[in-house]
């Protein structure tokens, strides 16, 4: 399987500080599982873009 490497990834807007916290916090409150620190998953991220639609 091949993986993308990071150039051939798409292009996406970085992710503010303030915005992962209110990400976690919105995540938590609609059952997802998010850690306090490190990566949020693209799903999380994107069913939070999608619910702030």
């Amino acid at each position: 399987m091949h993986r993308p490497t990071r150039r051939e990834s798409p292009a996406s807007a970085p992710i503010r500080r303030n915005d992962l916290a209110d990400i976690r916090a919105w995540a938590s409150k609609n059952g997802h599982t998010v850690s306090t620190r490190g990566l949020i998953s693209t799903e999380v991220v994107a069913a939070y873009e999608a619910a702030s639609a």
